[in-house]
């Protein structure tokens, strides 16, 4: 096994065992392995691997001491790269999938930011819709355009909101709807 899966499976052994949880090596290094196989960020495998296990044996997360996932709200414009994110979010556009592996993709905002959000076909969240607040957990943040982007997977958790959040739009977004708008639109604007 290559050394970055080898401490992988290395520290999750670590979490099960203070635990004393009957976790089978070949199982524990077949998930690693699968993860490692998407191109996964290593700290996000160790935190799916660690919350795919302790689903299965009926622990509670936040039980876990030296738990590696991250319960932590963050505004958009604070997501970092590779981290298990809690955020809330209004949908503001909704595209089309670019491929046969997400249910849905678009753009989401708050009150700092705005950036993209993915959902996989294999997450067990229903569509968005567009318009609609709702709070993003256990959602794996990802670097997209310069900025992170939200990616929904089976793990994840997604709810509606009551609050309306606002959405900051940034200048480039501004100028890309403005190039949108139909030149006909522009010259009546002027008249």
């Amino acid at each position: 096994m290559p050394e970055p899966i080898d401490k992988l499976s290395s520290r999750s052994r670590e979490v099960f065992a203070k635990r004393k949880l009957p976790i089978q090596e070949s199982e524990l290094n077949d998930k690693i392995k699968e993860l490692h196989g998407y191109g996964i960020p290593p700290e996000e495998i160790l935190r799916n691997t660690v919350r795919f296990f302790a689903k299965r044996h009926n622990v509670e997360m936040k039980g876990l001491s030296d738990d590696p996932y991250t319960d932590t709200h963050r505004n958009i414009k604070d997501l970092r790269n590779g981290e298990l994110s809690i955020t809330r979010a209004k949908v503001v556009q909704l595209w089309e999938p670019t491929c046969d592996k997400v249910l849905q993709s678009g753009l989401v905002g708050d009150e700092t930011s705005t950036t993209k959000f993915m959902i996989a076909k294999s997450a067990t969240v229903r569509a968005l819709v567009e318009g609609v607040s709702y709070e993003f957990r256990n959602v794996v943040v990802r670097p997209w355009m310069g900025q992170m982007s939200i990616y929904v997977n089976r793990g994840s958790e997604v709810s509606r909101v009551q609050e309306d959040i606002k959405v900051k739009i940034s200048a480039r977004q501004v100028a890309d709807r403005i190039k949108s708008v139909p030149r006909d639109v522009n010259r009546e604007a002027s008249k």
